[in-house]
């Protein structure tokens, strides 16, 4: 599936701006104690307010912490949620065309889809977590570094 339906399906929008590290300055860095918004002002220059700014700022400071264990940890959870989401709407699709076609049980049909409707919830949220834990601690990296 492309990375950007799968984007799609965890955040709700087709805006390409959808993604936390659109929200790293803004939003991310002002909820987490750990980030230095001033050291990174200092280090960086006033940071971005525009969204698209603020990804472009953000990616440039993960490609320089990409390596770090906790960016590599919190990167490689958000891709396997990323994946288990994609995979729940894929699965909730095949599950309503066969139970249509082989057992078309409407009982049966709303039992199960809403068994997958509630792991794809879950599997949301631990997503969107996993994405904003991802920005925030390169943020906090970076930050910290001297």
């Amino acid at each position: 599936m492309p990375k950007r339906w799968k984007e799609t399906v965890i955040f709700w929008s087709t805006d390409k701006n959808c993604l936390p590290s659109s929200r790293a300055f803004s939003v991310i860095a002002l909820n987490d104690p750990r980030i230095d918004r001033r050291r990174l002002a200092k280090k960086h220059g006033p940071l971005p307010t525009a969204p698209d700014q603020q990804t472009v700022l953000w990616y440039g400071l993960y490609r320089k912490n990409a390596e770090n264990g906790a960016v590599e940890d919190a990167h490689g959870a958000y891709l396997r949620y990323r994946e288990m989401t994609a995979l729940a709407v894929t699965i909730m699709a095949v599950f309503l065309v066969a139970s249509g076609v082989v057992h078309p049980n409407v009982h049966a049909i709303l039992v199960g889809s809403s068994i997958i409707a509630i792991e794809y919830l879950v599997l949301l949220m631990a997503a969107r977590n996993a994405a904003g834990h991802f920005v925030s601690n390169v943020l906090a990296i970076q930050s910290a570094a001297e």
